[in-house]
């Protein structure tokens, strides 16, 4: 019999894997990242967090549970996990940036007792608040266009009214505890009886939890005699007391005499429970009722020796059901024989609370040992792992394995249409990621081992099969949307591995097939864009609203997929939508540095504090000129290709004497082939489609605008000297732009000039609209309706600019270090030096640095505002000084 709760391996939502060291007394750290030599993602090293033994003064660690509630994308910085002992002793630690720091104490658990009938035996985390959650529906095909549909979900059960974590736990003696945060971040703990226990035979063995109605809990005990108790719990966290009422018990509960299949020969009366849990009930429909909530216990048994039990010599678990099932009571017919001054029957009747009832379901019989049950997508669906290595995921209704989609008719999920973990091998703990598509293995010789989810690529006389990008594309766009929109904040780097294998494998198998390699990253970014409905289109007066570029946390999270799938390491060009989104998160972390620092500089009134702020703004100023210098000298290169075309063009006009239709439309389709290829093609320079979007224009105009409000603070008088220095570094910067600012603001509201009439409502509705913008931000794709529109922008308005640049100094300037060119020049100044992402500052010779996780751009390790992540939202990780 198994006496407390045991979850050795926890994978957090915010990407961080925790484990039970070998030893038991310490708990190791590791996390998923993109290697800067090659691109592919991969298991960190480990990193052994030795405060915990000390923390609980070197008791053995038997559970590990990270809280996955309440977070949301703003929050996904801290995220707390629960360290329980063989005492039953609990402390509350978090990680925060960067990931691999150590754990910081939240709470400590010195003020706990010493007693084995404290151990633990169930713990759950409670809602942060009741925010409703959001739930996909499988994609269904439509017209030829895949439909996905959402709808909110209203979460349940008990939550701290501080907006902070809280757990409950129940204690092999029977008691139940809750731990909740204040908003000073002291932790209270509140303790009381759940149900007397007379006996030894009473103890527990299991407890498990779930959210309910009305703002309560049900608890289901499981004891040493196998019964069952179920109890309805309500907290009042002002006056930190319970409510606690007994709803129900069932006596010997133990496995069915036969299974379904009745081929066990009673060997079911060999099994011990092994898990408990409970399964909140399903999300409510238009059609029909919420699923029912049921418990359910696992029962396990293990061949002591396989060889000499002719029995059964393989490993059972045996899933055994309880379903809840609420009536209203009913009262006996002579209550209608009262008179008629009295209440009758049914008004009685409705005063009475309603009866919970417990129907026993058939059985499932599983000849795997069973090492965990995870409840996923608001518990529709059941993730379960095996001894073996095996990975299954099983529909909450019948139990059963969840079968294979009609991918020309219906995307359910990644399993669903052929993806599967590879042979993982037997393991005695394993972890999966937060979105179901990786897992973390661990060996009995403690081997760690990363698994990511695979699909089989076949191909027909070389060629792949479309239908197998199409399902897997939707499938990843499925499992994205979900993270994205949950109220749990879930990190996609697992889901970008997984996306990133596939990747791999569809160019090996078109590289056989000769066929053009890259199109379901492109295809993905546009579905993903489509299916979210991010706002991207910042034309027609959108763009006047800056707020709504800096608060769109979905449109970061698209471009930091799309950068990442981009990378292919240090040594690796970045593909065009790559520096697309890399630029858009740097100018979206440029115009957040502005506007920080612009709001404090305004209310500050001493020079000291001023300087302060100036201080680590200096290196994206430069950045900012020095881009606006790149994109300018970008667009007079394509305007001397336009130029030289346009030269060829006019002469097979004058050498055929003509002017008809047909060699004029001959000429312009060949400026429009040259602008595309050239823009895109050949250089692999993102200018072009940077100055054409219009979120990107939006915010290339607003950091215009703080330029020029910088250029007019350095003309105030200051006492300062060192203020005034400052001051006179940002002067410098300004005067010494070989692009000036006024100068690039033209060019901008040259080119919105004319893509809104090219976008007039006349010509090109809302939706035409979007798809071209989005066209444009994922592919770099530039339509030949906006090309034509731009002929005279070429050939006029940068021809009058020239006459106000040095074009020659322009031409000479060093933009290398931006990261946008791939010339020989960038690759030596890339391989020799390291930008600060965020300062824009080149990092001193050998010295400790953060890394991102995601997109590998490094950063000194005190991170400015206005936050923690990367610029790409990716975490960061500690790159030991050895490697720089």
């Amino acid at each position: 019999m198994i006496y407390v709760l045991v979850d050795a391996a926890t994978w957090s939502n915010n990407g961080c894997i925790a484990y039970i060291s070998r030893d038991g007394f310490d708990v190791n750290l590791r996390h998923l990242h993109c290697s800067p030599k090659d691109g592919q993602w991969k298991l960190s090293e480990e990193y052994r967090e030795v405060g915990v033994s000390r923390a609980h003064n070197g008791h053995k660690i038997i559970h590990l549970s990270w809280n996955h509630v309440g977070r949301d994308l703003r929050h996904v910085d801290i995220c707390e996990l629960a360290i329980v002992d063989v005492f039953g002793q609990i402390s509350i630690f978090t990680v925060q940036a960067p990931i691999t720091s150590r754990l910081n104490v939240s709470r400590r658990c010195t003020s706990d007792p010493e007693d084995h009938l404290g151990a633990v035996v169930g713990l759950s985390w409670l809602n942060i608040d009741q925010k409703p959650a959001t739930i996909y529906r499988p994609a269904v095909k439509e017209a030829g266009q895949w439909i996905h549909k959402c709808s909110p979900h209203k979460l349940m059960g008990p939550h701290n009214p501080n907006q902070k974590p809280a757990l409950v736990a129940v204690t092999r003696g029977g008691m139940i505890r809750l731990m909740f945060q204040e908003k000073n971040l002291r932790w209270q703990d509140v303790t009381t009886e759940l149900d007397s226990i007379s006996s030894s035979s009473g103890l527990l063995s299991h407890a498990a939890m779930t959210a309910d109605k009305d703002s309560t809990m049900l608890i289901v005990t499981h004891s040493i005699n196998k019964q069952l108790r179920l109890y309805r719990v309500s907290i009042d966290f002002q006056h930190q007391l319970f409510s606690i009422k007994h709803l129900k018990s069932v006596s010997d509960c133990s496995p069915l005499d036969r299974v379904n299949d009745g081929s066990l020969m009673n060997i079911e009366m060999f099994c011990q429970l092994s898990h408990l849990a409970f399964i909140p009930h399903g999300p409510e429909t238009r059609n029909r009722e919420p699923t029912p909530a049921f418990i359910l216990g696992v029962f396990s048994y293990v061949p002591e020796d396989p060889q000499k039990n002719s029995m059964h010599p393989d490993p059972l678990t045996i899933l055994a059901r309880w379903e809840l099932h609420s009536a209203s009571p009913m009262l006996h017919s002579s209550f209608e024989q009262l008179t008629s001054k009295r209440p009758n029957a049914s008004s009685l009747a409705q005063d009475l609370l309603p009866e919970v009832s417990l129907k026993r379901l058939g059985d499932v019989s599983i000849d795997l040992l069973l090492l965990s049950v995870q409840e996923a997508y608001l518990g529709t669906v059941l993730a379960m792992t095996y001894s073996d290595g095996t990975i299954e995921f099983r529909d909450r209704t019948s139990l059963g394995v969840l079968p294979k989609d009609d991918t020309t008719k219906q995307v359910s999920g990644m399993s669903q249409v052929g993806f599967y973990f590879p042979d993982i091998g037997a393991c005695l703990h394993n972890a999966l990621s937060p979105n179901l598509c990786a897992v973390v293995s661990i060996s009995e010789m403690q081997e760690v081992r990363l698994s990511l989810m695979q699909l089989p690529i076949s191909t027909n006389h070389g060629a792949v099969d479309d239908a197998i990008i199409e399902a897997a594309t939707e499938a990843f766009t499925l499992h994205f949307a979900i993270a994205s929109t949950s109220n749990q904040g879930n990190q996609i780097d697992d889901l970008l591995s997984v996306i990133q294998l596939f990747s791999k494998h569809l160019s090996s198998a078109k590289e056989e097939g000769g066929q053009f390699e890259g199109a379901i990253e492109a295809n993905l970014f546009s579905e993903i864009y489509r299916v979210l409905d991010v706002a991207i289109d910042y034309t027609m007066g959108a763009g006047e609203n800056i707020e709504t570029l800096f608060r769109n946390p979905l449109a970061q999270r698209c471009l930091g997929m799309q950068l990442s799938l981009g990378y292919l390491g240090e040594g690796q060009q970045r593909s065009i939508s790559a520096k697309v989104a890399w630029t858009m998160l740097n100018l979206h972390h440029t115009s957040l540095m502005f506007l920080y620092t612009f709001k404090y500089y305004k209310q500050e009134s001493s020079e000291k504090k001023k300087i302060e702020l100036i201080q680590p703004i200096l290196g994206v100023i430069n950045w900012s000129t020095a881009l606006m210098s790149f994109i300018t000298d970008e667009l007079f290169a394509l305007a001397n290709a336009v130029k030289d075309n346009g030269n060829k063009a006019d002469k097979a006009l004058i050498d055929s004497h003509s002017k008809e239709p047909q060699l004029i439309r001959v000429a312009l389709d060949a400026i429009i082939v040259t602008l595309r290829f050239l823009a895109v093609r050949i250089s692999n320079t993102p200018a072009f489609s940077l100055v054409l979007i219009s979120s990107c224009r939006a915010f290339l105009k607003w950091i215009c605008r703080n330029l020029r409000y910088w250029y007019s603070e350095t003309k105030i008088v200051v006492s300062s000297d060192v203020l005034r220095h400052a001051l006179r570094e940002i002067d410098s910067i300004l005067v010494e732009a070989k692009v000036p600012n006024a100068q690039f603001e033209r060019v901008l509201l040259e080119i919105d000039a004319i893509i809104n009439g090219v976008y007039a409502p006349s010509k090109m509705n809302e939706a035409a609209r979007k798809k071209t913008e989005r066209e444009m931000l994922v592919s770099a794709a530039i339509p030949d309706v906006i090309v034509r529109a731009m002929s005279t922008f070429f050939t006029d308005f940068l021809g009058n600019l020239r006459m106000e640049i040095d074009e020659a100094e322009l031409y000479f300037l060093d933009t290398s270090w931006l990261g946008l060119s791939d010339d020989k020049r960038s690759e030596d100044w890339r391989r020799e030096n390291q930008l600060d992402v965020l300062k824009k500052l080149v990092l001193p010779k050998r010295t400790v640095m953060w890394r991102c996780v995601r997109c590998c751009a490094v950063m000194e390790p005190t991170p400015p505002p206005p936050g923690r992540a990367c610029v790409c939202n990716g975490w960061w990780m500690v790159i030991p000084l050895v490697e720089t």
